[in-house]
């Protein structure tokens, strides 16, 4: 086989003030041998990618894994860097998966990445157990300098070399640990220093690279306070001073699959994206008109900016000819044709972190499919609701503001007024770092800014639907902060929008609302949290979620905030709102159903 060519990027972003640090990326990607759009090697790529941040995460930061088979297999690897913590980490994956997988090394077979917090690498050909000793960059501090340079080199030399058989006998393949010297100015100081491997190397491999490291780091970092060389195999760093914040990350349980929704996505995508696949069942009659009308709706779509068209021989082969094992899940339009129409023209002109990104769409006679960014966690109803793994308080706050902040871009920020009319938790989305998407705008409405309403037909679903909406078919940006409000109660209470309750030997079912609107009375807030997280949350931040819950799901529109009033009490900049005591009556739903009812969870339309 030929050498493979490499584009190699080095991006730098360094501190002015004094002893600042410099911050660099080096990122290598193949320029020759690379994929197309629609391959099996780009499918299993994309398996691979979804799976691995997490895995690593999961795995103490460290995890190696393959997808698919010859001559498309993919090898991967990735690793958190020991002097980084989780939340570093999980953000370092995610700006890496934007960057290198999906722009700078978008169709190359093999890639590899090196950022301050971790380093991703892939590649067609096996590389585990041999050491990578390319040097991806070095980081260093800014203007912050030794006075004994002699002094302090031969203490760095000392504390390294010795990390170095250390690290290779580790099961973990690190090793950290300080050394005092005394300096010019008989002063005592500390240096603390690390050393890390990949944990796919041998001892020997793992001595071979830091060696050559550790060498690097004397004759680059002269006299330097702190100083690192980061590759691909191995990592050094030192600090003179100060700790270097080793975090280990523990292991914990993989966590299960994915609980599906009524609605959710299948995977079906060969350009580093996923297929939402809503296939409408047609009549006989609709389907012949299809033909007649295809380049008109091709033309139509074309028009915008941003999202293509796909072939269906493109996704048939990116999905495997839509293969079970790809599938997540499956839903339908319901009344086809409009709503497909509608969520391709609208969410084609969004463009923002917490809403799913549209990648594309494909009409093929009575075939009507989207092609959606990857998301590989699947949905937040899977998560919040999962009895095995319970979802941190931290992650559910930043969710929270996600969700927000896409709202608050739908309504006010985005050049036209778009209602989503169809907020729940089963249509926000995580990706492989959790942060929040919103998607699924089949039901969505562009409305005039000065008008904030929509006249329609019932649409929605039932228990996450404003009330009036119900009776007056009149759907609004109140409507929206309803939905979110009772979002907001789920995420927090850890329950869903309908709670079962026992009064002595009768069982009924009682709005999510209501529910917590009750304590909320006894000024007992707290006490509807979710007891699964034990106490471990912030009371300001669950009391703040809580309330504003309740005040967005107030059963009077003209009570209820705007998103932005809303979102400045999510993120405490705000008093929490005056409620009554009491909730105000509401003619949506009767306090408690007959015992053994089943309220229903399908949409309204």
């Amino acid at each position: 086989m030929a050498p493979r060519r490499f584009l190699v990027l080095v991006l730098a972003v360094v501190s002015l003030l004094a002893g600042g640090i410099a911050l660099v990326a080096g990122q290598a990607c193949s320029t020759t041998g690379n994929f197309t759009s629609g391959s099996q090697y780009q499918v299993n790529l994309l398996n691979l990618i979804g799976d691995l941040p997490q895995s690593t995460m999961d795995n103490g930061g460290f995890a190696e894994s393959t997808a698919g088979s010859a001559p498309d297999k993919v090898f991967g690897l990735a690793m958190c860097y020991a002097d980084r913590d989780a939340t570093q980490c999980r953000d370092c994956f995610r700006d890496m998966y934007r960057d290198v997988v999906q722009s700078k090394c978008r169709f190359s077979r093999e890639a590899k990445a090196c950022y301050d917090a971790c380093f991703l690498r892939y590649s067609d050909l096996s590389f585990s157990g041999v050491a990578d000793l390319g040097i991806s960059h070095y980081v260093w501090g800014v203007n912050s300098y030794v006075s004994d340079m002699e002094s302090m080199n031969a203490s760095r030399w000392s504390l390294m070399t010795g990390l170095v058989p250390e690290a290779a006998s580790s099961p973990l393949r690190f090793a950290n640990d300080s050394k005092e010297y005394t300096d010019s100015q008989g002063s005592t100081q500390v240096m603390y220093g690390l050393a890390q491997c990949t944990r796919d190397l041998s001892a020997s491999e793992c001595t071979r690279c830091l060696n050559k490291f550790v060498a690097e780091l004397s004759s680059s970092r002269p006299n330097n306070t702190y100083g690192t060389v980061k590759g691909y195999s191995c990592y050094v760093a030192y600090r003179v001073g100060i700790d270097l914040g080793i975090t280990i990350l523990p292991v914990t349980a993989p966590p299960p699959a994915p609980v599906h929704p009524p609605v959710v996505f299948i995977i079906c995508t060969g350009i580093l994206v996923w297929f939402l696949l809503r296939r409408c069942r047609k009549k006989p009659r609709q389907i012949e008109h299809d033909t007649t009308d295809e380049k008109a709706l091709q033309d139509e779509f074309e028009k915008q900016a941003g999202p293509r068209r796909f072939r269906y021989g493109e996704l048939e082969v990116a999905t495997n000819f839509f293969s079970e094992d790809k599938k997540l899940g499956e839903g339908g339009f319901e009344s086809g044709r409009k709503e497909y129409i509608s969520e391709v023209k609208i969410i084609s002109q969004l463009r923002h972190r917490n809403l799913v990104q549209l990648i594309g769409w494909c009409h093929d006679g009575s075939k009507l499919l989207l092609v959606y960014q990857l998301m590989p966690t699947g949905s937040l109803d899977a998560h919040i609701h999962d009895q095995n793994n319970i979802m941190s308080w931290q992650l559910r706050y930043e969710i929270v503001l996600g969700i927000g902040s896409a709202l608050l871009y739908l309504h006010q920020d985005s050049e036209q007024c778009i209602l989503h009319r169809d907020i729940k938790p089963s249509n926000i989305m995580l990706d492989a770092s959790f942060v929040a998407k919103l998607g699924d705008f089949g039901l969505a409405r562009l409305i005039d800014r000065d008008r904030q309403s929509y006249t329609t037909a019932q649409a929605g679903t039932m228990w996450y639907m404003d009330p009036e909406c119900m009776f007056s078919g009149t759907a609004s940006t109140s409507s929206d902060v309803y939905s979110f409000g009772v979002v907001l109660l789920e995420i927090a209470c850890g329950r869903r929008s309908i709670v079962v309750v026992s009064n002595t030997e009768e069982y009924a079912s009682i709005h999510l609302v209501d529910w917590v609107w009750e304590h909320y009375g006894r000024g007992r807030i707290l006490d509807a949290a979710d007891v699964r997280l034990n106490g471990d949350f912030d009371a300001k931040e669950m009391e703040s979620v809580l309330v504003t819950g309740l005040w967005c799901a107030h059963p009077e529109r003209n009570l209820r905030p705007s998103i932005r009033q809303a979102i400045n009490v999510l993120r405490l900049d705000a008093a929490l709102p005056k409620l009554p005591k009491k909730m105000p009556v509401s003619n949506y739903l009767s306090p408690f159903s007959k015992r053994g009812s089943e309220p229903s969870t399908q949409g309204c339309h």
